[in-house]
């Protein structure tokens, strides 16, 4: 019989990262995921049903008090008493919590290095702020802050969340991080636990984080922050409501998740924002409002080549935009193709020459199998141009490659255009057929009503490469006109203010 291992969260208003929280889980390995939805006023609710159509993810209702602890609680009870007979573990984790499980990030291979255990407590591993005030373009916690605190570092990080046979383990409510178990109770490192006397969700020493620990994301942004008080009376009714970021926000050590592992959580991530963009586009009857591609659509394609003589790829191993010099690894990039279209001529599309590889670049939030960008010409001659998001403004920055590895990170992060924001467009008259199609179908999307026609699985990259790359003002009025929300991945990244 396969294993059936659940996880359960209590959640409220986590619309922009919720799609995270559920990719990180089920790559981990969660067979099951309750999603205790607390009255959510934003879309977290349609996120999960978006989630629900690909994995074993159900959306269930929080039980009702007047206060969140009291909330937290009962609901925490009903989904103990739900779960039993069901599946044989159960953890309870926050939104702001993911649980890492070191090199294999595997929960079943975990599970049996402790055949014993009727329970084990995972100690708390706090990342401050990374000193962002307002949100990161980036929704992905596990991308945007990446500093954390050391093992002895704060007294927060005694804490711990349990994962629990629930054939050894009683409805009694104990707190959110302690049950009532009957048998053994370890931590991590396969020690017996031993209990703070004065705190019960704390351990008595500080974590050695052997084999797993839950990452807490406890104050992100001091922007989050403040939308987490806002949802939480029991944080506003503290004596000093702001010491409780300044306790979170420690941010000594890096400490950034392996890249093979968030490609994987990344392509998760994807499959749930297709099917909720497949709901959206089902909503669609108005025309669109923009300028459509006429007729028989001129197109270039184009090499991208950075100041530094390097040229853009993809890095296969991690997913990320890069730019590579000769001699690089062959095998681990893959070349990056520029589609301008004539009829567009202020839009660059990124792409590759296969339908698998998924293009992700650091600091943006959009990611797929194409990505569109803006072109900005900031002086005389074909080289003076750079790339912007779309959205945010934010411009793509080409680092200087290492010399060992022949390979350069890139980020979208920046706000002005100097040297090495710089590119060049050279033009290939040889190119894969692929390119082709893809401009066939970006022109098909320009149509008045290519959005109120069934959108297919195949070209849900596509549609929304289209629709991200319109004005805010196009889009804008496109939503209104069709009564819809546009996906918070397209909305995220606040604009440039200079």
């Amino acid at each position: 019989m396969s294993e059936r291992l659940a996880l359960a969260i209590f959640v409220k208003n986590e619309e922009r990262d919720i799609a995270w929280w559920l990719g990180w889980h089920i790559a981990l390995g969660f067979t099951t995921i309750c999603v205790y939805d607390d009255d959510s006023t934003d879309r977290t609710a349609e996120i999960v049903r978006a989630a629900s159509k690909s994995f074993d993810v159900r959306l269930e209702t929080s039980e009702k008090a007047v206060r969140f602890n009291h909330r937290q609680r009962l609901t925490y009870e009903k989904a103990i008493s739900d779960a039993k007979n069901k599946f044989e573990w159960l953890m309870f984790l926050d939104s702001d919590e993911y649980l890492d499980l070191g090199k294999d990030q595997n929960l079943s291979a975990f599970l049996k290095k402790f055949p014993d255990a009727s329970a084990i407590a995972i100690n708390w591993c706090c990342f401050g702020s990374n000193h962002h005030i307002v949100r990161p373009t980036n929704s992905s916690p596990l991308e945007s802050y990446v500093r954390r605190s050391n093992p002895n570092s704060t007294d927060a990080n005694k804490i711990v969340k349990s994962i629990f046979r629930l054939d050894k383990t009683s409805s009694r409510y104990i707190n959110p991080h302690h049950f009532d178990v009957d048998g053994l109770y370890i931590t991590s490192d396969g020690t017996e636990i031993q209990w703070d006397a004065t705190h019960p969700e704390r351990t008595q020493d500080y974590p050695s984080w052997t084999n797993a620990c839950v990452r807490h994301y406890a104050c992100r942004s001091l922007a989050d922050f403040l939308d987490k008080v806002e949802r939480r009376s029991d944080i506003r009714d503290l004596p000093d409501p702001m010491n409780y970021f300044k306790i979170f926000d420690i941010n000594e050590t890096l400490d950034v998740p392996d890249e093979g592992f968030l490609l994987k959580v990344r392509k998760i991530v994807r499959q749930i924002r297709q099917n909720y963009e497949q709901i959206l586009y089902s909503k669609i009857t108005k025309k669109q409002p923009w300028k459509i591609y006429n007729g028989h659509v001129g197109f270039e394609i184009c090499e991208i080549q950075t100041v530094h003589g390097s040229r853009a790829c993809l890095d296969r191993e991690s997913g990320n935009l890069v730019s590579i010099m000769d001699g690089a690894n062959a095998d681990r990039f893959a070349p990056i193709y520029g589609i301008l279209v004539n009829d567009d001529p202020d839009t660059l599309y990124l792409t590759t020459a296969t339908e698998t590889d998924i293009l992700h670049v650091p600091f943006d939030d959009r990611f797929g199998t194409i990505v569109p960008f803006k072109i900005e010409t900031t002086g005389e001659g074909t080289s003076d141009i750079g790339l912007r998001n779309p959205h945010s403004g934010r411009a793509i920055c080409w680092l200087l490659p290492d010399q060992e590895t022949r390979s350069g990170a890139i980020e979208c992060d920046r706000q002005w255009m100097h040297g090495w924001e710089m590119i060049h467009l050279h033009k290939l008259d040889m190119f894969p057929n692929r390119l082709a199609e893809i401009v066939a179908k970006l022109t098909h999307f320009s149509l008045p009503n290519a959005y109120s026609n069934e959108v297919y699985t195949n070209d849900m990259d596509i549609a929304f490469a289209f629709l991200s790359s319109r004005t805010q003002s196009e889009q804008n009025i496109w939503a209104q006109e069709n009564n819809v929300t546009l996906p918070t991945w397209m909305t995220n990244a606040p604009k440039i203010t200079l």
